[in-house]
């Protein structure tokens, strides 16, 4: 459990104001506010947002790695293709660049 969500449970659990709360975990008042009113923290929400999910982005990664263990590294069409049978629909022109970026 990070800072943040310790910060949450002390908070409804504690009768202390937002402000003390987050002075006492070394947070800013204004994010524990919007965990408290439901927002995600930016890495859950963008991951919700990506073509794949994270098992299936590990399932090409181990595609990629048997490709090129077999002296056949992929290009980046075939890449393409292959998120687009794994998720089971296109993936978008820019997927590759962020999933190299997820995955370097």
């Amino acid at each position: 459990m990070d800072a943040i969500d310790e910060a949450v449970t002390f908070f409804t659990e504690n009768r202390l104001s937002m402000s003390d709360v987050a002075d006492k975990f070394g947070i800013a008042r204004s994010t524990l506010g919007h965990r408290l009113q439901g927002r995600q923290c930016r890495a859950k929400s963008t991951t919700e947002r990506q073509a794949l999910s994270p098992g299936q982005e590990e399932e090409l990664l181990e595609w990629i790695e048997y490709q090129q263990a077999t002296g056949y590294p992929p290009t980046s069409a075939l890449l393409r293709y292959m998120a687009s049978q794994i998720k089971g629909a296109d993936v978008a022109r820019g997927w590759l660049r962020g999933f190299q970026q997820r995955n370097q």
